[in-house]
């Protein structure tokens, strides 16, 4: 109780530096997968996640409700944040997967793979920023620090370089949608997995 008190006051009184530390050393009475546990380091690894000199102690708490909440959305969606500020891109939309396989409201669905989408396109953008040859086997290279990367919707292997006159392209399956009354969104008949490898001029 009184480490809660000294949270709430340096926490008023504007000191985040000490009320993470009060925190941390609050946790240390919990076991990790107690539910108040989880809820403080979760909002612990939020707070420390601003301060680039704290993003690593952020990310340490965020994968420790990770182990305990594999799949837990809030797990999930928090640690993937911090992946990317840390730029870790392609294993911010490699852990995104989980939810991907959990979702079923098609819009949420949509947002999840429009988001793995850009982190792979900005893994790309880094390798030309860096100077490096944006080409089939340097996306490759950069995708292997994740394992089991797929390809959505139907899980095939994210392969790049497969068009010997497109190096940087790779596959990447998806389905093609339309609105419908009500506003929500349904799949084109056929049209379940379009290739853009296939639409290559």
């Amino acid at each position: 109780q009184v480490l809660h008190e000294l949270v709430r006051c340096h926490r008023q009184l504007g000191r985040d530096q000490e009320a993470a530390a009060t925190t941390e050393r609050l946790l240390e009475l919990y076991e990790p997968g107690e539910p108040s546990a989880i809820d403080l380091r979760m909002g612990l690894a939020a707070s420390l996640s601003h301060d680039p000199k704290t993003l690593g102690r952020a990310l340490n708490h965020a994968r420790i409700v990770l182990e305990v909440r594999p799949n837990d959305p809030r797990a999930v969606t928090l640690m993937a944040d911090l992946l990317e500020r840390s730029n870790q891109r392609v294993e911010a939309a490699h852990l995104l997967d989980r939810l991907r396989a959990r979702e079923r409201d098609r819009g949420k669905l949509h947002d999840i793979q429009l988001r793995q989408a850009r982190l792979l396109a900005s893994s790309a953008n880094h390798l030309a920023e860096a100077g490096s040859t944006v080409d089939g086997a340097a996306i490759h290279d950069a995708l292997a620090t994740s394992t089991d990367l797929l390809a959505f919707p139907n899980d095939n292997p994210l392969a790049c370089g497969l068009v010997a006159a497109y190096p940087s392209v790779c596959a990447f399956e998806f389905p093609i949608g339309e609105y419908v009354a009500g506003g929500e969104v349904q799949t084109v008949p056929g049209f379940d997995a379009v290739s853009v490898v296939d639409y290559l001029p």
